[in-house]
């Protein structure tokens, strides 16, 4: 199914204009709306318009709380979109139950969220983009936060919170994000994607997210750009909540996402432009490369474990600094001990 529509002026969101909430859910975003919203931000400048895209499949279950969570921000520049896959749940019925608050939504066959996403990029207007997914929801403020930490900078990191079915919560704060760290995730490193934002104009100009990726085109996508503009603005702010669930990507096929992570990795070794990351992500596909020569020789042992510790030893010596570790040590040790073993 293909639905798009031509809308007439969006109707202001607000606990009396918006449907009422689905029998029993109370709170935030139900029957709560965010804190009222200065007239200017601090500095006395107009509030930028922020444009919100919420990429859908199936998840008709969720979508609403999603949706609600963003109109009801109460923030007076909002733009909003909607790009659904096709979905043959009750997504549309969610949809078109909020449609006079959205300035446009679609629901047609995609290649995968990537697509879905850029889809709405290419109709975004606003000074500041996020997408947020259809399983997740803002915080209250969360809008209004970003858009007073940006003037300035090029990317505001704020707080997501993960939650879970049992009702735990872990807030993770988006800190380090040089382009290196994302490599080598040093302590004071963390990127989570919900709550990194970034400047629409500057997205565009990279074209938006590599559709090849299926798990980590937005980890792609920002290194990408923290290679290119590197004003980060750091806040405290809670920004959104990030449902963990079976059904999910990230709960469902949590492996598959550092396996496609190792092959970014590959791409990236020759394509990105700043230069400790080339180095970071060099040494990391060297030393990986050097691991699976080493499972190489220990799956040798079974015809002369005497010629694998031998080629092992020998090899590890070309390049002792990036070869001699833990693993490949390891590795030496048992070759030695099969080697023992046979002479008895």
């Amino acid at each position: 199914m293909n639905a798009a529509t031509l809308k007439p002026p969006k109707v202001a969101a607000s606990l009396v204009t918006l449907p009422p909430p689905p029998a029993g859910r109370a709170g935030w975003p139900w029957t709560e709306a965010s804190p009222p919203i200065a007239p200017t931000r601090g500095d006395g400048s107009a509030w930028p318009r922020v444009s919100i895209v919420t990429p859908s499949f199936n998840q008709g279950r969720f979508l609403e709380e999603t949706i609600r969570s963003i109109l009801l921000q109460g923030y007076p520049e909002l733009e909003y979109l909607v790009i659904d896959g096709g979905s043959t749940d009750e997504t549309l019925e969610v949809i078109r139950k909020y449609e006079p608050w959205i300035d446009h939504w679609i629901s047609e066959k995609d290649d995968g969220q990537a697509d879905a996403i850029n889809k709405g990029l290419a109709r975004c207007t606003g000074e500041i983009f996020q997408f947020i997914n259809s399983d997740d929801y803002l915080a209250p403020g969360a809008i209004a936060a970003v858009a007073e930490a940006m003037a300035g900078h090029d990317v505001v990191a704020g707080v997501a919170v993960d939650f879970y079915p049992d009702g735990a919560l872990t807030p993770l704060a988006s800190r380090g994000l040089r382009p290196a760290n994302f490599v080598t995730r040093p302590p004071d490193y963390l990127y989570h994607q919900p709550g990194v934002w970034n400047r629409t104009e500057l997205t565009k100009a990279l074209g938006g997210f590599d559709v090849r990726w299926r798990y980590k085109f937005d980890w792609v996508f920002q290194i990408r750009y923290c290679e290119r503009w590197t004003r980060v603005r750091y806040i405290d702010d809670v920004l959104v909540y990030f449902r963990m669930h079976e059904a999910s990507k990230t709960g469902s096929e949590g492996q598959r996402f550092w396996e496609e992570e190792l092959l970014a990795r590959d791409v990236l070794c020759h394509t990105a432009i700043d230069r400790p990351l080339r180095a970071a992500l060099r040494r990391f596909v060297t030393r990986r490369h050097w691991r699976a020569r080493v499972d190489e020789l220990l799956s040798f042992a079974i015809l002369s474990p005497r010629k694998a510790a031998a080629d092992l030893g020998f090899e590890a010596l070309q390049a002792p600094l990036g070869r001699i570790d833990r693993y490949s040590l390891g590795a030496l040790r048992r070759l030695l001990m099969q080697c023992l073993a046979t002479r008895r």
